[in-house]
């Protein structure tokens, strides 16, 4: 039987990592730095998430993730730049979830334990 902490850490560990959400980026200025884990979407469907950049011109010049080759993305082939942000709905619903866990699995986890047995008195 899996132990009940590590039951609930997994679940902690799962739900609040998905706290966060790309959200579309505004209006970029030149000589602007993107936020961390910046993600590109070409048109042709390509995805890069940029750990430093920065528009220069008409181009977003950076490192991706995670790899150590400069890239450099034309905004004309961009379709998308959205940025990771942090997700309010997402956390409430987690913390939530988290703690109805907590409340319930001690309660299945004490049914699950063997009755005592019951003794059969003699008959008279």
């Amino acid at each position: 039987m899996p132990n009940p902490r590590r039951v609930l850490l997994v679940l902690a560990m799962t739900l609040l990592a998905g706290c966060f959400r790309y959200q579309p980026v505004g209006r970029l200025r030149d000589g602007q730095r993107l936020p961390p884990s910046t993600r590109v979407v070409t048109y042709r469907r390509d995805t890069t998430v940029f750990a430093n950049a920065r528009l220069v011109n008409d181009t977003i010049i950076g490192y991706a993730l995670h790899r150590s080759l400069r890239i450099e993305i034309p905004l004309a082939a961009v379709d998308v730049i959205e940025t990771k942000r942090f997700h309010e709905r997402d956390t409430i619903v987690a913390v939530g979830v988290l703690a109805l866990a907590v409340y319930l699995v001690p309660q299945i986890m004490s049914l699950s334990t063997p009755a005592t047995p019951m003794v059969a008195s003699p008959l008279p």
